[in-house]
């Protein structure tokens, strides 16, 4: 796959351009096939011209389909020029036709041969359900804004829940329209839920259209009733002949979206949700934001109503993930940037985020027999899969939230500025959306610089017991607290630097009043949200899996060729004890050490490894382990190299299909 810059070409993408450009290319052809025609040139010339354009279409792939359409119209031009000018005797015609003939042929046989080699033995051995515990029975629902990020955010772990017998549902905030191309998209999405097994009732689309905005504002801003109208004409929600949607006819309104969102939840009452975050898309973002004033309104109909709830990004960890699926073991997901913080919100750091292990046996050494590859082939509309080295990977990341803040019951009040929202579910607000370069800080409570006292009260409606308390600060980084005193009924601690957000807990306090006072700041006195819990986070853990010195998820592994290597356990929430039992069969031996666990394999070995905790035996990982020869490992290597120069049929239709479907966005 050829990259493009996209910043550079996109004007050559619109379509005056397009058609400008596609019309004269076609015109050239026709006169040259004509003038040929006219001056006897043999048909056997425009035959082998188009056996050459084929060869072009099967070795050639532009990431942009536009210029790829530009690029074969120009090689079929080029040849018939090349063949109506230069004099050709009959012999050479008939002989130019066997040549390009025959290439054609070897290359159909060369992509069957290379499909059939590169598939064998590169699918990741099954083990044992590993984590199924975490996924297992479990009642889930899916927030996806558009259709295709269903995999870049949740692919991998869809099928953990699947395979491990919980209820899925999907839902798509937007049917994905801007292009005109809604129909193709629900379609996708449909052949997408059969590839993860999920009945089609169980897809469920809101019906809206995306990237609503009116004079540059976003729906997600626009006043609660106003009713918006999409680029294509739709101001009502709607589906297809095969898809109603969740409720068909409703205006464009943004307390319609948030309505329909807490009302698809109050339907089928989650154990668990998971949502795109603030994301680098506008859509993202108002999903995101819509979906957590969504908790906000059910909670204050059914406050005992306490999902466990996750959220996760497309862009930074998938779409725009790094390139690096090629490996001889799956690497896991990793953050291009050097920043601690996701910098799309500057609030989650990216050491706290929650690793979830993905489906092993739907994983292998090249892409095409990865269950998220060819879910992704059938987004082909939206070219995903020329995003898979980034998507593919071992993990996918999450950040929990907590539902159960007991200040979301509270009065509170402050001594100067609005308070009003720093004990919402919605974590952050934005008033402009459309403004990628801005952090969601519009909500947050911010003291006057004269106040001198500078403090904000929550008053329970009744006491409570309180054992851990966060604090998050401003995300914009240029705002610093140094110092603030926290007082819980009778007693007082001070929090020293709050930097994104702190978590303090302690024995429990019995109270109804708990007060935060600024101290000592930089910028301006504020923060963005406080939480306060009845029980301190859970350290009961929940996920365990073996990783290596890379931090690596692993699964089918390849260890080193020394036949030693040392690997660590994650657990999620954190085992700070590190107590677990270990067992292995076949040619693999393995010993604790001071920080993991010393593995063994003899050359040309296999074998299986199995930690668990000790204190819960159906808490564990199992992996395979072998440590073949340079052939074997040189081998999946040339398979990689193979699979990403010569595309097989499925790619090819994959390609293709989406270079038809994005023509109909010029319709």
């Amino acid at each position: 796959m050829i990259k493009v810059n996209w910043s550079k070409i996109k004007k050559f993408e619109k379509k005056n351009f397009a058609f400008a450009t596609i019309g004269s290319e076609v015109l050239i052809a026709i006169i040259l096939f004509i003038i040929g025609l006219a001056t006897h040139v043999s048909i056997l010339n425009y035959i082998s011209v188009f056996f050459i354009t084929l060869l072009t279409a099967l070795y050639i792939h532009i990431e942009s389909r536009m210029i790829q359409i530009y690029m074969l119209l120009a090689v079929t031009d080029l040849f018939s020029l090349i063949f109506t000018i230069l004099p050709r005797t009959k012999e050479g015609s008939i002989s130019l036709f066997l040549v390009t003939c025959a290439l054609v042929l070897i290359s159909i046989i060369l992509a069957l041969i290379v499909k059939s080699y590169i598939n064998e033995k590169t699918k990741y051995k099954e083990t044992a359900s590993s984590n199924s515990e975490f996924f297992k029975d479990k009642n889930v629902m899916f927030f996806v804004p558009h259709e295709d990020d269903e995999i870049n955010v949740f692919g991998g772990v869809i099928e953990q829940y699947v395979k491990n017998g919980s209820d899925v549902k999907i839902v798509f905030l937007t049917n994905g329209d801007c292009y005109g191309i809604e129909n193709f998209r629900i379609l996708e999405a449909l052949d997408v839920a059969g590839v993860y097994s999920i009945p089609k009732e169980n897809i469920i689309f809101l019906g809206y259209s995306d990237t609503l905005a009116k004079n540059g504002v976003h729906i997600y801003n626009a006043e609660p009733d106003e009713v918006y109208t999409s680029v294509k004409g739709y101001s009502k929600t709607y589906g297809t002949k095969l898809m109603k949607p969740f409720r068909e006819g409703r205006d464009f309104t943004r307390a319609n979206i948030v309505e329909d969102m807490k009302d698809v939840i109050k339907e089928f009452k989650p154990d668990e949700l998971y949502c795109c975050d603030y994301d680098s898309h506008s859509d993202h973002r108002a999903i995101s934001l819509f979906f957590e004033e969504a908790l906000d309104e059910l909670y204050k109909e059914d406050s005992t109503y306490l999902p466990d709830v996750y959220k996760g990004f497309a862009y930074s960890t998938a779409w725009n993930g790094k390139q690096d699926y090629y490996s001889l073991n799956i690497v896991s997901t990793r953050k291009v940037t050097n920043s601690p913080y996701m910098e799309e919100n500057n609030i989650y750091e990216w050491n706290e985020r929650m690793r979830l292990p993905v489906a092993d046996e739907f994983l292998s050494r090249v892409m095409q027999n990865s269950s998220s590859y060819k879910a992704m082939m059938m987004h082909c509309s939206q070219t995903a899969s020329d995003h898979a080295n980034g998507i593919l990977n071992g993990d996918k990341v999450f950040w929990k939230r907590r539902t159960d803040n007991l200040l979301r019951d509270a009065k509170i009040s402050a001594t100067s500025g609005d308070p009003s929202t720093l004990a919402t579910f919605k974590l952050a607000n934005s008033n402009n959306i459309m403004k990628s370069d801005t952090l969601p800080c519009s909500d947050l409570w911010i003291a006057d610089e004269d106040d001198k006292n500078k403090i904000v009260l929550f008053e329970l409606p009744e006491k409570k017991t309180i054992r851990e308390i966060v604090i998050y600060a401003n995300p914009d980084k240029e705002n610093k607290i140094f110092n603030a005193s926290v007082r819980i009924g009778n007693h007082t601690f001070n929090t020293d630097i709050i930097d994104n957000y702190s978590v303090f807990e302690f024995e429990g306090i019995e109270t109804n009043k708990l007060a935060i006072r600024i101290d000592d700041y930089i910028g301006s006195p504020s923060l963005l949200k406080v939480e306060a819990f009845e029980n301190a986070s859970s350290d009961e853990t929940k996920i365990i899996k073996l990783m290596n010195r890379r931090f690596d998820f692993c699964y089918d592994y390849l260890i080193k060729k020394s036949g030693r290597e040392e690997l660590f356990v994650y657990t999620y929430p954190e085992n700070k004890e590190n107590e677990y039992d270990i067992a292995t069969d076949g040619d693999v031996t393995a010993e604790h050490t001071d920080n993991g666990i010393l593995i063994h394999c003899k050359t040309n070995g296999s074998g299986k490894l199995r930690v668990s905790l000790k204190d819960n035996e159906e808490i564990f990982d199992e992996i395979n382990i072998s440590n073949p020869d340079d052939k074997v490992r040189n081998q999946i290597k040339f398979k990689q190299i193979l699979e990403h120069m010569i595309y097989s049929f499925p790619m090819q239709k994959d390609y293709y299909l989406g270079l038809i479907r994005r023509l109909f966005v010029y319709k």
